[in-house]
């Protein structure tokens, strides 16, 4: 649950998001899909929702640093492609337990899902001495002009698939 604010201390409510990979590791060249899941408690109506899968390059040596970000996937879907219900919802008896239900719910279908191919030229993530590959997942929620933009960013495992 991230709490929405306009102007930066102007509380609206809060929209509780979910979302994953279907796996957590992922192979360059192959197919992948992304599970999103939204509940609008605020009062900031949301304009889309963003999915992003974002490659990482750092290097580090001898007290010199670069890095480098490439997006791999992007999509940005509205609200009505996205098949999220927008309206407002009162928690259940006072708790968030109906809410985080009907979450896990959004999350087990396949409904609310992203399929798409990873470029074959992504590279592994990796860890070494000098550089480093990472890979990141990003769910955002795009809210109107003022207000914060609730992000879930998760780390991803990308491998080449093995060859013959």
């Amino acid at each position: 649950q991230v709490p929405v604010h306009s102007f930066c201390c102007i509380h609206r409510g809060n929209i509780l998001m979910g979302g994953a990979a279907e796996s957590s590791i992922l192979s360059a060249g192959g197919p992948a899909s992304v599970k999103y899941a939204m509940q609008n408690s605020s009062t900031v109506p949301v304009k889309a929702i963003e999915v992003t899968l974002t490659e990482i390059v750092r290097f580090s040596a001898q007290g010199h640093h670069s890095s480098s970000s490439t997006a791999l996937f992007h999509t940005r879907l509205s609200p009505q492609d996205a098949g999220l219900d927008q309206a407002l919802r009162p928690l259940e008896n006072g708790s968030q337990v109906g809410d985080l239900m009907a979450l896990r719910d959004m999350l087990e279908s396949d409904r609310f899902k992203v399929n798409f191919n990873i470029p074959a030229g992504a590279r592994n993530t990796y860890n070494g001495s000098i550089i480093h590959v990472e890979h990141s997942l990003m769910i955002k929620v795009i809210t109107t002009f003022g207000s914060a933009n609730p992000t879930l960013q998760r780390p991803i495992q990308m491998f080449s698939r093995a060859r013959p």
